[in-house]
């Protein structure tokens, strides 16, 4: 392959530098451009473009350069141009640059070139960064990275600076081996082996209930009764419990009521209050109602007895007559009051509801006194002859 310059559309200058002439060009195209003649053969195109060879960059048939310039500096662009036919076979690092020896044993000094590797040019012909690199580490120089992409060179292998042949030196006198801290026998307890028991969950002492209590109004304490008092008629009575290993701290009707006097419609208005009425919930009237309250302070300390108040109050007469000749005693039934602790754990107490029923007044309808006699009644005897008096209209309450 042979290598022409041409530069048809610069100025040239010729100067004599020994027995070879250089050209030379204008700053923007020193040397020219090297074009590359098409080798002879059947390549295709583009395969004539290789990588310069240093040792082959010099026109065929002619000899190394000579004269050539003894100093060079990269330009701004860290490129440096090299006359064709400089040799790369010998490079060798002075200080921060580089030195090209050349067969004659001439020598070019490429200026701080070894902290930043330039681009080198032979003539018009980029010597390729591979090409540079294999040269520069086949005489004994590493190339490494360096800052912002650059490449410099460092001479001899990559070492930390040891160097084995000299012998390591001694490092004095040691400290004296001083003995161990007392005991320093080997020994070993004797294991002991305690036997583990499953611990067992030591459970809650439940809360109990006290004995039944009862409960009594009278209807002839009613406004309307026979021995009126004025007031509400009530009755009230301690629902007794002893708390266990939890405080109790609500006390509440059971929600059962299936226990108390069909006679009246029971309506559970609250846990703490319940109502009997004498006909329909919320249409007839309301006889009896029932709260409950919890002790003082609001609980029954753990293992301790206290009491919620139950109080019973008549509110209308009962109107339900079992017997009418006498001051009869009406059962209402039963509820009980629940009082639960802290954990859930609960307790009842029964409360038992009783009604005295007024005793009836018997008076003529004019004021006068009767004898009523039993004989004349639809299921007696029908006998007036003993001298009984024909029988009155009577009324009582």
């Amino acid at each position: 392959m042979s290598i022409r310059e041409e530069n048809p559309s610069a100025t040239e200058k010729f100067v004599s530098l020994g027995e070879e002439s250089v050209r030379e060009t204008d700053d923007s195209q020193r040397y020219g451009e090297d074009k590359l003649a098409q080798a002879e053969g059947n390549q295709p195109p583009g395969d004539d473009i290789k990588p310069v060879d240093p040792a082959a960059a010099a026109p065929q048939g002619q000899s190394p350069a000579t004269n050539l310039p003894y100093e060079l500096a990269p330009d701004a662009n860290n490129i440096v141009r090299l006359p064709v036919g400089v040799s790369l076979d010998n490079v060798s690092v002075q200080g921060a640059d580089l030195v090209l020896t050349q067969p004659g044993g001439q020598t070019i000094t490429i200026k701080n070139a070894a902290l930043n590797i330039p681009t080198f040019y032979l003539g018009n012909v980029e010597i390729p960064q591979l090409t540079l690199t294999a040269a520069l580490e086949a005489n004994g120089i590493n190339v490494a990275a360096g800052p912002d992409g650059t490449l410099a060179v460092v001479t001899g292998a990559d070492s930390s600076g040891g160097n084995f042949g000299v012998p390591v030196p001694g490092i004095g006198p040691a400290d004296p081996i001083l003995d161990l801290l007392p005991p320093t026998a080997l020994s070993f307890p004797e294991l002991t082996e305690p036997e583990l028991y499953l611990g067992e969950l030591e459970e809650d002492t439940p809360p109990t209930g006290g004995n039944p209590i009862e409960l009594l109004v009278d209807d002839e304490n009613l406004r309307d009764g026979t021995d009126p008092i004025g007031g509400p008629v009530t009755d009230s009575g301690p629902a007794a419990f002893t708390a266990g290993s939890n405080p109790l701290v609500t006390f509440a009707f059971s929600v059962d009521l299936s226990n108390l006097h069909p006679s009246l419609n029971w309506q559970y208005v609250s846990p703490t209050q319940i109502i009997g009425w004498d006909g329909p919930i919320g249409g007839g009237t309301q006889v009896v109602q029932l709260d409950v309250a919890p002790p003082a302070g609001g609980s029954i300390p753990a293992d301790a007895t206290g009491s919620a108040t139950v109080t019973v109050t008549l509110l209308n007469n009962y109107a339900a007559h079992p017997l009418f000749t006498a001051d009869d005693t009406i059962d209402l039934g039963a509820v009980d009051v629940i009082a639960t602790d802290t954990a859930a754990n609960s307790a009842t107490t029964e409360i038992n509801l009783n009604v005295s029923d007024d005793l009836p007044v018997i008076v003529s309808a004019d004021n006068e006194m009767v004898i009523v006699d039993e004989d004349d009644l639809p299921d007696g005897i029908g006998d007036t002859a003993d001298g009984d008096d024909t029988p009155q209209n009577a009324t009582g309450d």
